[in-house]
């Protein structure tokens, strides 16, 4: 206890040497200012990343971050931040009254936090600490989450998507605990609005085709898209073509491995079919 209330408050020179660590990318600054700005750069094209600063009881500043759709939100609200934000502490209670929550440990190198955060970890940053937290606050995503019907596995794993965004966009991202993984939003519908989103590995996918799928979502002029499969007749080069160009799947599974070989994945809020770009041979080739 007496080590985290010495963590908690003691104020750190900002040395040339830790400036040094920083600008090599391993070590974190104990500059609040400096590892926010060096997350969005290492999260960039990942809009679930989340971040709240607020300040302590204390007076001292900090941020709370995390990954939308992997976290438990009544863990982070209730466990942490109600705690440091309005609970009065002294140096004896301060461990027990604002992170006693699971597992809780400092980390101080950026792969740490970047897998942390993929993992559903939240990290919370102090301004003039050398070290951060890693909170314990992983959560599986709220609603059922069942195997389809039309591709049921025996080999692999017995998930499915529903009809929420987030939660699938946080079950393809729990196959593939990547910075890598990007998301491009859209909204798309002129009466009746829907989100879509755009997932890609970006030091794999062809970016050629990444930036023509991006550009024909955007160019969809519709009242509304209900469905993944209203979606694939407006982003399809030839609907009379023999061999499929697109193939809807509810696999979390199945996804990943396309993603994991370079192709697109399109996810369509309130329908559970996710639209991947294909080629001839990934159509004869069944993962089941």
């Amino acid at each position: 206890m007496g080590s985290f209330n010495k963590w908690i408050r003691g104020e750190k020179s900002f040395s040339t040497q830790e400036q040094a660590d920083h600008t090599l990318n391993k070590f974190i600054s104990s500059s609040l200012s400096l590892n926010l700005k060096h997350l969005s750069k290492l999260f960039s094209g990942i809009p679930e990343l989340i971040t709240r600063t607020f300040p302590l009881k204390n007076g001292q500043e900090a941020a709370l971050i995390y990954m939308e759709g992997l976290v438990d939100k009544t863990v982070i609200n209730v466990n942490i931040l109600r705690p440091l934000l309005f609970k009065e502490w002294t140096e004896d209670d301060f461990w027990e009254a604002s992170v006693s929550i699971g597992n809780i440990k400092k980390v101080q190198q950026w792969t740490d936090i970047e897998q942390s955060l993929l993992h559903g970890k939240s990290i919370l940053f102090i301004n003039g600490q050398l070290s951060a937290l890693e909170l314990d606050t992983q959560a599986a995503p709220k609603r059922s989450i069942e195997e389809p019907t039309t591709e049921s596995s025996i080999k692999s794993s017995h998930e499915g998507f529903n009809e929420v965004a987030s939660d699938s966009l946080a079950l393809i991202r729990r196959y593939i605990p990547n910075r890598e993984l990007k998301v491009k939003e859209f909204t798309v519908g002129e009466r009746a609005t829907s989100k879509v989103f755009l997932l890609y590995l970006a030091d794999i996918a062809n970016e050629d085709v990444v930036q023509e799928m991006a550009c024909r979502i955007e160019s969809i002029k519709v009242d509304a898209i209900l469905t993944t499969g209203e979606l694939e007749g407006f982003v399809e080069d030839n609907s009379y073509t023999l061999f499929p160009q697109l193939s809807i799947t509810e696999r979390p599974d199945t996804t990943a491995h396309h993603i994991l070989d370079g192709r697109i994945a399109v996810v369509v809020d309130r329908s559970p079919g996710v639209l991947m770009t294909n080629d001839f041979f990934s159509f004869f080739s069944d993962d089941r």
